[in-house]
């Protein structure tokens, strides 16, 4: 009887004892992705798509990354990720998910103190659309710059720039956000982990921009996961690529199809309804396979491959601390096959557009296919059919640049057609009359009245009619004798002569902007009222040149030269200078860059600057749209004067 009440006292025990470490017992954390579905909404006021966030489906490329932060053996995300692919939306939802799946510190920081507030006010909309988290924030009056209040969580707010928003406060993960856009390294930021060495996870996200990237060399940095999809057809496992394979086992196939008849390209509405999908092993893909394709994708680091039974395969080529993910526009369910066709198409051909497509469709920053070829090479290869002073057929109008130098001008003039073919058709050198001395006097300057007031003579007539053309728009450097450069452009009113110049802070994707001069920030000297003058990203338009160089010529887009280029002396100076400039990739402020920079010492590059400047001025006149249907004179074809009167005023008159 005692051995039986000893055994029922020590079970009660046990039971009261496993009871008790069973409630002091911290919960099971929850993974984040099951959190996000089970608690976040998208409000209707931050997204095109409002609604439970849902990371299955065609969406389930973001599922791994979102529980990729948590993963106790990763340290480092890397996200390149085009627009509409649900970036900013699963970025928010990985912020939000740090209040209840891991409350410790987080840092959230953008490329400047605006981008950050605004993401700040989603972030909140974000929370107040979630029970789970609406009551745990403070009321709008008391919400600041500083943080982002989840309660028994902070999420500290930093910018670009701001050295005490990023650095101070010990955070266990750090959010950096559209990196390539920041003016200031990102390991700034990065150092906040430094207090919790075992368990903390920097995160950076960003769309490449340009021909070099942060976030795109930070992902080289990783372990170079792609997203595999199987084939609806033969199951095969592969990434969605936009090109096909050019050779290899592959050859001809893994990308998409229906952008050419016959070796030439169809047109971009064509492409639109014509273009498909072909497998690695040839089997046709449509749009309607995609959805389920993508639902059953995996990620797949460097190195390793799916099987048909959707297991990886092989090792890893590098190893998995460092997690980098690359999402292009194929993943995105809003972009069909021939939507990315069509895009392809009219950019190829549009001013700075292939550029673009690398950036905002394939998530790739520009890879520049042409290279400075001897100024023989390009004299022959883009020698036309017209001669020098006159204007092919095809031009709809002219465009030009002068180079202002301490004692001489250069000149070019230009003419430019559809889809951005552009033709030379004069240049010259204006040296200052003998015996004038001094930055008060501009006899080189004032002899551009004499191309400006000029009628250049069309080979027969060009598409509206005309038989002659006189300049749409004339820029003039003014890195060089600013104060006559200005005086020179008033002398001229209208925008039809502007002052230009190269942009010393280039901003991604603006080729070029105004700027207001006030004063001289060496001297304090106050300029006129009312000087204005362009910035010109003169990187953008060389890259964009250059790749036009070795660009085919039965294609719509090519630069082309008189065909007598190669027969004077001044012909092969301006080939000699356009050929005497070369990309030099470098970092500033921890940034990669691209500069331009002579080849030569002793021969100058001051022609080619009038071929970039006179390629920027081409593009405000049509405002950067390069199909000619579009442009508003095409409707006044016929009612010029075949160059007798005011044909090419009104053509500027109706820009």
């Amino acid at each position: 009887m005692g051995a039986r009440l000893a055994l029922a006292v020590l079970t009660a025990l046990s039971a009261i004892t496993g009871a008790a470490a069973e409630a002091w017992r911290f919960p099971p954390r929850p993974i984040r992705s099951e959190w996000c579905e089970a608690h976040l909404r998208v409000p209707t006021k931050t997204a095109a798509r409002p609604g439970p966030l849902k990371l299955d489906g065609a969406r389930a490329y973001w599922r791994e990354i979102v529980d990729a932060v948590d993963e106790s053996d990763v340290r480092q995300v890397v996200v390149v990720g085009v627009p509409q692919v649900g970036k900013t939306t699963i970025s928010r939802a990985i912020v939000l998910a740090q209040g209840d799946v891991d409350r410790a510190p987080m840092l959230f920081a953008g490329p400047d103190k605006l981008y950050t507030q605004q993401e700040r006010d989603n972030l909140y909309a974000m929370a107040e659309a979630s029970r789970a988290l609406r009551h745990r924030i403070p009321p709008p009056h008391r919400r600041n710059d500083r943080a982002i209040d989840l309660d028994q969580c902070l999420i500290h707010l930093g910018w670009s720039g701001s050295k005490q928003t990023l650095s101070g406060r010990s955070c266990k993960v750090v959010a950096c956000s559209e990196v390539d856009r920041w003016s200031s390294p990102v390991d700034l930021a990065a150092q906040r982990v430094k207090a919790f060495p075992a368990s903390s996870t920097v995160i950076y996200e960003s769309s490449p921009l340009g021909t070099l990237s942060t976030i795109w060399e930070l992902y080289q940095g990783s372990d170079r996961r792609t997203f595999h999809v199987p084939c609806p057809k033969c199951g095969h496992f592969q990434e969605l690529r936009f090109f096909v394979h050019r050779k290899g086992d592959h050859q001809g196939c893994g990308g998409v199809a229906g952008l050419k008849r016959d070796g030439e390209y169809v047109t971009p509405e064509e492409a639109r309804k014509a273009a498909y999908y072909v497998c690695e092993h040839g089997c046709r893909i449509t749009d309607d396979d995609k959805p389920a394709m993508i639902a059953r994708g995996r990620w797949v680091p460097e190195g390793r491959r799916v099987s048909k039974q959707g297991k990886l395969t092989g090792r890893a080529k590098y190893p998995g601390r460092r997690r980098g993910y690359h999402l292009s526009a194929l993943l995105s369910p809003a972009q069909t096959f021939g939507d990315l066709a069509e895009d392809f198409l009219r950019k190829r051909t549009e001013s700075l557009g292939m550029e673009r497509f690398w950036n905002d469709v394939l998530g790739k920053p520009y890879t520049p296919r042409g290279k400075i070829p001897r100024w023989q090479e390009l004299g022959k290869r883009l020698a036309g059919a017209h001669p020098r002073g006159q204007i092919p057929p095809w031009v709809y109008f002219l465009a030009g640049a002068a180079d202002v130098q301490e004692d001489e001008v250069y000149w070019s003039v230009w003419g430019f057609g559809d889809r951005c073919t552009s033709a030379l058709v004069d240049f010259g050198r204006l040296a200052r009359p003998a015996g004038e001395e001094g930055r008060e006097l501009n006899g080189d300057l004032d002899q551009l009245d004499a191309v400006l007031d000029r009628r250049w003579p069309v080979m027969g007539e060009n598409p509206l009619g005309y038989q002659s053309l006189m300049l749409s728009r004339f820029g003039i450097d003014s890195g060089y004798r600013l104060h006559a450069v200005l005086a020179f452009v008033r002398a001229h009113p209208g925008d039809k002569v502007v002052a230009i110049a190269g942009d010393p802070k280039p901003v991604p994707g603006v080729p070029y902007r105004p700027q207001v001069l006030e004063r001289n920030t060496r001297t304090g000297e106050v300029y006129p009222e009312g000087s204005k003058r362009w910035v010109i990203d003169t990187g953008q338009y060389k890259t964009d040149l250059v790749d036009r160089w070795s660009a085919d010529l039965r294609q719509p887009g090519v630069c082309w030269l008189p065909r007598d280029i190669l027969e004077t002396d001044d012909g092969e100076y301006f080939l000699r200078q356009s050929t005497n400039d070369r990309p030099v990739d470098q970092r500033k402020r921890g940034k990669p860059t691209r500069i331009w920079e002579p080849i030569t010492d002793e021969m100058g590059v001051d022609y080619w600057d009038t071929w970039v400047y006179a390629r920027c001025m081409a593009d405000q006149v049509v405002g950067g749209e390069w199909d000619c249907r579009q442009w508003p004179w095409i409707q006044r074809q016929g009612t010029g004067d075949g160059g007798q009167g005011t044909g090419e005023e009104e053509v500027w008159a109706a820009r």
